[in-house]
């Protein structure tokens, strides 16, 4: 069991709620956060959970239901809630919704393939549904690498869709300025 209180401190209990301790620091790191914003449990890998910062970009995770946390690098701070998604094959593959350089921009979207170590940018200037991997544990049609992202531009939006890491994408629905994945059915 894992809990967050009203003062963003977490506390663990490993034996269903007889006793709690404080979520245990990574040994290594130099800066750990101990104050978060939200607790992310992983969809589709029930071990894994992150500790997202209120602010800063250094997170906590754990793969081993919070009896030890790791440091996770994030590109900038979280700016949509949840600011994480998740691959349902692939537990290093995670979707990042941070703020944006440009103050005409309010979010954009984030991608690492090897668990935070690097980043790239798929895109800005996102919408309030972000990004997320249109492959879901219902869903298997989706190419693997299938990412649909809600662009926000000044006159509305639109879905947009990529199958290779957004170096190139394609409208899926114009003047849309949401969806959401339900199951197998993108909305």
């Amino acid at each position: 069991m894992v809990v967050r209180t009203d003062t963003g401190k977490v506390h663990v209990s490993l034996d269903e709620g007889s006793k709690w301790t404080v979520l245990p620091a990574p040994d290594y790191a130099e800066h750990t956060p101990t104050e978060f914003l939200s607790i992310i449990r992983h969809p589709y890998f029930e071990d894994y959970a992150y500790f997202v910062p209120r602010d800063g970009k250094t997170a906590l995770y754990t793969d081993d239901e919070a009896r030890t946390t790791r440091v996770i690098r994030l590109p900038s701070v979280p700016a949509l809630h949840p600011p994480l998604r998740f691959h349902p094959e692939y537990p290093d593959w995670l979707l990042f919704m941070g703020k944006c350089t440009d103050p005409q921009c309010s979010a954009q979207g984030f991608v690492s393939r090897d668990h935070g170590l690097h980043w790239d940018t798929i895109h800005g200037a996102l919408g309030p549904a972000g990004c997320a991997f249109l492959r879901t544990d219902r869903a298997h049609k989706p190419h693997r690498q299938s990412i649909a992202c809600a662009r926000h531009i000044d006159t509305g939006g639109d879905v947009v869709v990529s199958t290779d890491w957004f170096r190139t994408e394609h409208t899926l629905v114009s003047n849309a300025t949401d969806f959401a994945i339900f199951g197998e059915f993108l909305l």
